[in-house]
């Protein structure tokens, strides 16, 4: 009986052996296929995320370019008018340079030849002045 014993004990560890290490053989298959499954998930999850950024990139870059072309469609009407003005107002100078200088020959207004330049130069600022007030009035009542 002993030896029956002894050999039911050796059978027992042999069979706790054997599950021991079948039980660590499916452990291992089982961390593997978690691993595999949380792997396949962290990549789902990424994708998404990159997909949102390039989303949310793209509309901000759109965004730009338009805020970008909508501004220098307006600097370029600004430039244009100002080239505009300025060519008027240089079409306009000798006729009001004229003017003046017959104005300061019909008052006898003769002296240096400086000092009729800065008569001529008060003369047409205050032109100026007075008809921008009028054309800021005439703008300001159309509203």
């Amino acid at each position: 009986m002993p030896e029956t014993q002894n050999l039911n004990t050796q059978q027992k560890q042999e069979v706790k052996q054997e599950v021991a290490v079948q039980t660590a053989k499916i452990e291992q298959k089982l961390e593997k296929q978690a691993e595999k499954k949380i792997e396949k998930e962290v990549k789902q999850e990424v994708k998404q995320i990159e997909q949102k950024l390039k989303k949310k990139l793209g509309t901000r870059l759109i965004e730009g370019a338009n805020s970008f072309n909508k501004e220098l469609k307006n600097q370029t009407a600004t430039a244009i008018t100002a080239a505009f003005a300025f060519l008027i107002a240089l079409s306009w100078r000798t006729p009001i340079q004229n003017s003046v200088d017959n104005l300061i020959t019909r008052l006898n207004l003769t002296g240096s030849a400086i000092y009729l330049e800065y008569l001529s130069a008060v003369i047409i600022t205050l032109i100026a002045v007075i008809f921008l007030m009028l054309f800021s009035k005439w703008k300001s009542e159309k509203k």
